[in-house]
């Protein structure tokens, strides 16, 4: 046993993942705290195994690999909470670099608040040579938390996200663990409304740090509008069940208001002005209007699905 798991969830990104395993090895915790590293390999054919047996034969605590065969975020992150030895289980991305203070931060926080739960703040790191100047909505789909420069509690709709995130290992017992039915995005969103809905608090930090390290592709109109498609998918159903279904044609219509009077002059002008990348942030939100407006419609027509997929509120 031991006082904290921190989960890395792979799958054949090896040479990403030995540069955030080597972040982990910075840490810098109290003596007190014992923590160790697992890391779920979900399903890897790359070399991953050894770039963990690599790690693990210079680390300073414990290192654990275990396979996890069915291919998916959310069976990855069940097997995380399964195999946890932690009294607290910490979630971090193979794609990331973690600060020196990252864990004993987020450890400070849940102390402090005494609360089951806690998110870090995530900052961008852009590939070398790129020096554009990303819209505000563009680095919130990209993972930066946008905004978020003081401490607060966490609502439902400003939920954490697992690439920065303590959860008292007890808690997955009351509440159930990751939901399968948030396959490719929002399992954390879920998993922090179901926490909070069981009374739980949970606090954001942004002095808990982590870098999400961007490549490439990943900069394409064309990946950042899947993005939106995600996120746009089962906002209107989790806002309905949020709001209730009284309220919900009331906030129906301030979201149209929102979208004709706000989202589409605001890409309107970006696109007068020539700013290539304001225009964009605003295309990516109007996108994801657009998908709320639709299912919204079908909503209040009765043809909503009972089961909705969040919309990814993480930090």
């Amino acid at each position: 046993m031991c006082d904290v798991t921190v989960a890395v969830c792979t799958r054949n990104r090896a040479d990403r993942l030995r540069v955030a395993l080597a972040s982990l090895a910075g840490l810098e915790m109290p003596a007190s705290v014992r923590h160790e590293i697992l890391v779920v390999d979900n399903g890897s054919t790359d070399d991953t195994p050894a770039a963990v047996e690599e790690f693990a034969a210079v680390a300073s605590v414990p290192v654990r690999r275990v396979f996890e065969p069915e291919p998916g975020i959310v069976p990855a992150r069940n097997r995380s909470v399964e195999e946890c030895r932690g009294r607290w289980l910490a979630s971090f991305d193979d794609d990331q670099v973690a600060s020196p203070n990252w864990l004993a931060g987020l450890l400070e926080m849940a102390g402090r608040k005494s609360c089951g739960f806690v998110g870090g703040r995530t900052e961008l790191r852009l590939p070398e040579g790129v020096d554009r100047d990303l819209d505000p909505v563009t680095r919130m789909l990209l993972g930066e938390s946008v905004g978020m420069t003081e401490p607060r509690r966490f609502t439902p709709t400003v939920t954490p996200s697992t690439n920065s995130l303590i959860v008292e290992r007890r808690l997955f017992d009351e509440v159930g663990l990751f939901d399968p039915a948030y396959h490719q995005r929002g399992e954390d969103t879920d998993l922090a409304l179901r926490l909070m809905a069981a009374g739980h608090e949970g606090w954001y930090t942004p002095d808990s740090v982590v870098t999400h390290v961007i490549p490439t592709d990943r900069l394409t109109d064309e990946y950042l509008f899947k993005l939106t498609d995600l996120m746009g998918e089962g906002m209107a159903e989790a806002e309905r069940d949020t709001r209730g279904r009284l309220l919900f044609p009331a906030v129906y219509a301030a979201r149209v208001g929102q979208a004709v009077l706000r989202l589409w002059p605001r890409w309107a002008v970006a696109r007068l002005r020539g700013d290539a990348e304001a225009a964009l942030g605003a295309r990516c939100r109007l996108r994801i209007a657009r998908r709320y407006l639709r299912d919204g419609a079908g909503l209040l027509l009765g043809r909503g699905r009972d089961h909705a997929t969040p919309a990814a509120g993480g930090v």
